[in-house]
């Protein structure tokens, strides 16, 4: 790693910013801005194409605490209709086989048709 000194230092230019001091005060909540800063800045995705790209587009946005709930939530929802929807059908056949076994146990010859 190389150091952070210049290699051809300027001993006037060093002295002069040696002397140099800041009286201002930071403004309020600067600390707090600069890191919704970073974060923002983690958040970006860089322009990738293709597949690789649209995945890393929905990693940044589904990152987000609230939008991740909202998708917990909506795929709860749908996994909730689909098993609904599939008990159903489901509970139709059952139904409609019980029936035709109820008929075939009172008269053997009925179902048969």
């Amino acid at each position: 790693m190389k150091p952070n000194q210049p290699s051809d230092p300027d001993p006037q230019f060093r002295a002069l910013l040696q002397e140099w001091k800041i009286d201002a005060s930071l403004p309020p909540r600067f600390q707090d801005r600069v890191w919704q800063r970073v974060a923002r800045t983690e958040m970006r995705v860089p322009a990738v194409g293709g597949l690789t790209g649209w995945v890393a587009r929905w990693q940044s946005i589904l990152l987000q605490p609230r939008l991740a709930a909202g998708y917990v939530a909506l795929l709860l929802l749908l996994g909730f209709a689909a098993g609904w929807t599939q008990g159903v059908e489901k509970s139709a056949r059952v139904d409609q086989d019980l029936s035709l076994r109820y008929i075939h146990v009172v008269d053997p010859y009925q179902g048969l048709k």
